[in-house]
């Protein structure tokens, strides 16, 4: 009697690895839940743009898992110019290549026709056909896209089921949606 009662209370004890695995786990909710009433939603989102978006590397953007986009380089210098001579306001841009397999290769950079330019927006003509990505300046670290820029991105990708949308939001970092 003494030995089950023994092995039934070693089976009730949680292990050790179980135990911190459970901490963590709760560590990081109360994080999360106290990270939301701390941080503004101008700094929750600069953090979602840090996690969703991706950072050049050598000429190279990783648009998800399996998806690739390449720039050449005279099409990732106009691309730099344009950031550089628009950093008061946001620009538009129309990346023109060809797609192989799951990469995007660049090797045009196009700036369509603006009629407004200001901090937070663009008016621009639409990307010509043929363009694979659709691309777009936001402020300084804010590169979620917003409801307005997907909705327009959907005409536009009605043209070119491949095509992506991508919102640039430092000299070499990127959000891309489908």
């Amino acid at each position: 009697i003494n030995q089950n009662y023994m092995e039934t209370e070693q089976e009730q004890k949680p292990s050790l690895l179980r135990r911190v695995f459970t901490m963590i786990i709760g560590i990081f909710l109360l994080s999360l839940v106290l990270s939301y009433f701390i941080f503004d939603e101008s700094t929750r989102l600069t953090i979602l743009c840090f996690l969703t978006s991706s950072k050049l590397n050598n000429n190279t953007l990783t648009v998800d898992k399996t998806t690739n986009l390449i720039f050449n380089n005279a099409s990732l210098s106009t691309l730099n110019h344009l950031y550089d001579s628009n950093l008061e306001v946001e620009f538009k841009a129309c990346l023109k290549g060809d797609k192989i397999n799951n990469t995007y290769f660049i090797t045009e950079t196009i700036q369509p026709r603006t009629f407004q330019q200001e901090y937070n927006f663009v008016i621009a003509e639409s990307c010509p056909k043929g363009t694979l990505v659709d691309l777009h300046t936001h402020p300084f670290n804010q590169c979620i896209p917003s409801e307005i820029d997907v909705k327009n991105f959907r005409k536009f990708q009605k043209q070119n089921p491949d095509a992506l949308l991508a919102v640039m939001c430092e000299k070499d970092r990127f959000y891309f949606y489908r």
